[in-house]
């Protein structure tokens, strides 16, 4: 494990700091490690192993390395230095050699070499402690002569060239092709891997490689420009960064361009005459049935429909909001519609010619409802509304929408028909929309459509809404099985909420993105979306699909046993019933009357405020009827009581107990679990006093059967066991300091009930059975209703602290 290996280390810290520390120091053989002749004065930082050098060799090997850190030694010491110093330089036009045009180059090189000292030249070898004071210091800072900034200099009409590589920034002279035929500035300049930031007086360029390290630093860590370039500065001169070159506006500006440059060539557009058009710089899902692309020919022939049925999820992300500029006007836009952000000119038109209807809300009061119309102080852009498909969570392209004062539903209705217009939905059956408001959103979406300009649906569209499996819960309890994807054919076993686990990737950029330019703003998101798409169709493969298949193979056996024992259970009416009833209810909601779906909620009695108490209300219904029936000892008092003792020896603490529960529910296997392996004094006194308050309403239990059932004979049956819940860990319990419970503790001991008792009841029993089972039932309601009460107020939780949905 890791912590075993860092035991391992910790032996070794010494070991490994004197030999960094050796490192540091100069070798004991004074001679270059090349040529073995001259005494060394170089020692390359970037060259493996970093060999010690001679300047004749350090430039002789340099050559085609001209980005390596050297340290030059002063005598005492290692200090930065600069491989222009050793004659090194960059040769455009020929392949990295010199041009025979510029016969110069060698004359000026070794005009240089003779300004370095005469120590430099020696041959032979050299007392290392020997007197150094003709040796000249190099410069401590970064620059020439001390300075932060770029000279104007140049060797013999080569300019010196600030180049911005991967590990920082360097100058270096550049040494132009001269001969004749020679191609224009900016080719040679390309033709050798640099990019250059301007195009008439070159004076900074970047790598390839840097450009490409940054893209993908971008993507992968959310690493803003400003961020990333100042780690080169930090990389170049760690103790005064402050004084290399600033280059970030331009490593911004080549950003975008060598982006661009990079989609047109992904996309084949570098090879023919044509320009990209709507969505042509963007991937969309592979698996997502489109006829035309993956489906074979007689698909409408298929018996099972349900396969190709498309789905879409819809959201809004509040943290994609963009601060307004000052200069709006003179942005330049090099990408627009061709990715997943929309085309602006006519989805502008269509918010001018469109009037937001503000209709009465049905539901809960979601914020996505409340502010739809609320702006937002100095910010542009508000949110984004995204699209995406619902099985694999890629997003749709040409189909993101930038909101201006909330989550209107002109704009996701924009954005809605774009998405099934780009994603080839003309001939499917049947499309799912899922959306956190779609209880408030899909009532009249059909009529806003048909009364848009820019707005079209094609005729006989199927549309069924739903809403996210966590979202659905913090909606009213009639909005479950209207819209829960569990009850939606074709929705598979989506939760829904993919596009809640897409935005937390994309949060990270849209920090960064929010005071961009609108342009760049929307090649960066589109960038990130892309990557998403990218990512996801390579682990379509074995990594994911497969994955999932063998899962849903497993999950089926087991989800097609229980259908079996529920079908068993049910008689042959029952089961036509249901069916019916189930296909009644679909087929209504493909018309539109999502109310037939009511049918999967749970069904409460008219005008009961709290459902939490069903068990109290039904065991108080079957004592007031055997009182009516002067039944003498009541039955139902005697279950009621073994219920809470069983209660009392299992369930965890609960925050809803009531007072008069309290006594019975003592909580004993949770409490003696969390009192620890070793508990103290105080805490075996603790747990014997609950453990015999526990055992005397266990007796009085046991006293009440006899007096009820004085006929039925306790001895020799064999109780059946219940769980008792040892490998249930709460949040705040550590399974290394539980306490086990022993078995046949009284915590532990059966309970006699007509559940516990094994084979057939005796006949003075069934009544107590039937009785029995219309409590568990009602236990039964109370623990869902939990469950659902929990999981709701997660949700408004999330909602209001975390989504804002």
């Amino acid at each position: 494990t890791s912590h075993e290996y860092m035991r391992q280390w910790l032996p070794l810290r010494w070991q490994f700091l004197d030999i960094i520390l050796e490192r540091e120091a100069p070798p004991s053989n004074i001679l270059c490690t090349k040529c073995k002749t001259r005494n060394f004065k170089i020692r390359c930082a970037d060259c493996l192993g970093n060999p010690v050098l001679c300047v004749q060799c350090c430039r002789n090997s340099h050559e085609d390395h001209p980005f390596h850190r050297i340290e030059i030694w002063s005598g005492t010491h290692f200090s930065p230095g600069w491989l222009w110093k050793t004659g090194v330089a960059i040769h455009l036009g020929h392949g990295g050699n010199r041009c025979p045009s510029n016969q110069n180059m060698d004359q000026e090189v070794e005009s240089l070499m003779s300004t370095f000292p005469s120590t430099f030249n020696d041959t032979g070898a050299q007392d290392m402690d020997e007197d150094d004071s003709d040796v000249e210091e190099p410069d401590g800072e970064y620059g020439w002569a001390g300075s932060g900034q770029q000279p104007h200099r140049d060797l013999h009409g080569a300019p010196i060239v600030v180049v911005v590589h991967t590990n920082g920034v360097h100058h270096l002279p550049i040494s132009l092709c001269s001969c004749p035929s020679a191609p224009d500035l900016i080719t040679q300049y390309l033709q050798m891997g640099f990019y250059p930031s301007t195009y008439k007086q070159i004076e900074t360029v970047f790598t390839f490689q840097v450009l490409d390290d940054y893209r993908l630093e971008n993507l992968e860590c959310q690493t803003s420009c400003h961020h990333y370039y100042s780690k080169l500065r930090w990389m170049t001169n760690s103790i005064f960064p402050t004084s290399v070159p600033d280059r970030k506006r331009e490593l911004a500006r080549a950003e975008r361009q060598w982006r661009n440059l990079k989609e047109w060539k992904w996309f084949g557009f570098g090879h023919t005459d044509a320009i990209p058009g709507d969505t042509d710089l963007a991937l969309f899902c592979p698996t997502c049935p489109q006829p035309g692309v993956n489906l074979p020919d007689n698909w409408k022939d298929d018996e099972y429909q349900w396969k190709y049925f498309r789905s879409f999820v819809v959201d809004g992300n509040f943290v994609a909001a963009h601060q307004q500029q000052l200069r709006t006007t003179d942005d330049i836009w090099i990408k627009d519609g061709e990715g997943f952000m929309t085309r602006r000119a006519p989805y502008f038109d269509h918010l001018r010619c469109t009037t937001e209807i503000w209709e009465p809300c049905t539901c809960n009061e979601h914020r996505a409802v409340l502010d739809r119309s609320k702006p937002h102080k100095g910010c542009d852009v508000t949110e984004i509304g995204a699209f995406a498909c619902l099985q694999h969570g890629c997003y749709c392209p040409g189909s993101i929408v930038d909101f201006q004062v909330g989550e209107r539903q002109m704009n996701v209705d924009y954005g809605l028909v774009q998405a099934f217009n780009n994603m080839r939905t003309d001939q499917v059956l049947k499309i799912i929309v899922v959306y956190d408001i779609n209880c408030q959103y899909s009532k009249n979406l059909c009529k806003h459509v048909e009364a848009g300009r820019y707005l079209h649906f094609r005729p006989g569209l199927n549309l069924v809404a739903g809403i996210g499996m966590f979202h659905v819960h913090g909606h009213q309890d009639v909005c479950y099985g209207r819209y829960a994807p569990r009850f939606i054919p074709g929705a598979g076993q989506s939760d829904g909420e993919v596009l809640e686990r897409l935005f937390s990737i994309l949060n990270g950029i849209s920090t960064i993105a929010r005071t961009m330019t609108l342009a760049h703003r929307t090649e960066n998101v589109d960038a990130h979306m892309g990557d998403n798409n990218f990512k996801k169709i390579i682990d379509m493969g074995d990594s994911n699909l497969v994955q999932e298949m063998e899962n849903v193979c497993s999950s089926a056996i087991d989800a097609r046993s229980d259908f079996e024992l529920l079908s068993q259970s049910a008689t042959p009416e029952q089961t036509e019933l249901w069916t019916a009833s189930v296909q009644t209810a679909e087929c209504l909601r493909e018309e539109g009357n999502v109310e037939a779906m009511d049918i999967y909620n749970v069904k409460g009695i008219k005008g009961e405020r709290d459902r939490s108490h069903s068990t109290d209300r039904d065991s108080g219904n079957l004592m007031q009827a055997e009182q009516e029936a002067d039944s003498g000892v009541s039955v139902t008092t005697w279950l009621v009581a073994g219920m809470k003792i069983q209660e009392a020896q299992l369930s965890i603490p609960e925050l809803t107990l009531t007072p008069t529960l309290i006594i019975y529910r003592a909580q004993l296997v949770s409490f003696i679990r969390r009192q620890g392996k070793k508990p103290s004094g105080d805490q075996r006194l603790q747990i014997n006093r609950k453990c015999q308050a526990l055992r005397r309403k266990a007796d009085e239990f046991q006293d009440s059967f006899q007096q009820l059932f004085p006929a039925v004979a306790l001895d020799g049956v064999d109780l059946r066991e219940i769980p008792y819940g040892d490998d249930v860990l709460r949040d705040d319990e550590d399974e290394a300091y539980l306490a086990a419970v022993p078995c046949g503790e009284v915590e532990k001991m059966e309970i006699f009930l007509p559940s516990t008792c094994p084979g057939v009841l005796p006949r003075q029993l069934k009544t107590a059975a039937k009785v029995e089972l219309k409590l568990r039932i009602a236990q039964a309601e109370n623990a869902l209703e939990g469950v659902r009460r929990e999981i709701g107020h997660k949700s408004f939780l999330f909602r209001n602290n975390i989504a804002l949905a």
